[in-house]
Formats: structure tokens, C-alpha cells, sequence
């Protein structure tokens, strides 16, 4: 367990897959979570289940109503 929450931190801490952007409130994610939500919402919301993994400026900067929009999938990665 303690890898897969190394990894989660990992991978959302990569301004290419996902970033936060204050000045709008609105966490940018990879597509990946929108198309397996319920792998990551655990009986809740996403941004409930990813919030502990995400850096500490970033929950601090978050407000009680972000945004969460999904940056398309770069197919090209699978190549």
C-alpha cells in the first residue's frame, strides 16, 4: 500500500499529467481519472480521495468549491 500511495503522490505531482491552478481554483487531471472515477472515488469524491496525496501548497492554494476539468489523454505515450 505504501508504494501505490508513493506513486499516486508521484503522479500527481507531474505538472505534465495533472497541475492546480489558483488563480481559477481548478485542479487539472489526467483524463485517466475521469474514465476509471470509480476506481479513485472509494464511495466518495474524486478530489476527497485524491486531496491526501496531492502536494502540501496545493491543498493549502485549494478552495472549498475547486474545479476539477481533465487534460486530454496523449495517445502517444502508448506508442
Amino acid at each position: 500500500a505504501a508504494q501505490l500511495d508513493e506513486q499516486m503522490r508521484l503522479f500527481l505531482s507531474s505538472g505534465f499529467h495533472n497541475r492546480y491552478d489558483a488563480a481559477s481554483d481548478t485542479l487539472y487531471l489526467s483524463k485517466i481519472f475521469d474514465w476509471f472515477s470509480g476506481d479513485f472515488e472509494r464511495g466518495g469524491k474524486l478530489l476527497d480521495t485524491i486531496r491526501p496525496f496531492l502536494g502540501e501548497q496545493t491543498r493549502k492554494q485549494m478552495g472549498p468549491n475547486t474545479r476539477i476539468r481533465y487534460i486530454d489523454y496523449d495517445w502517444a505515450l502508448n506508442e
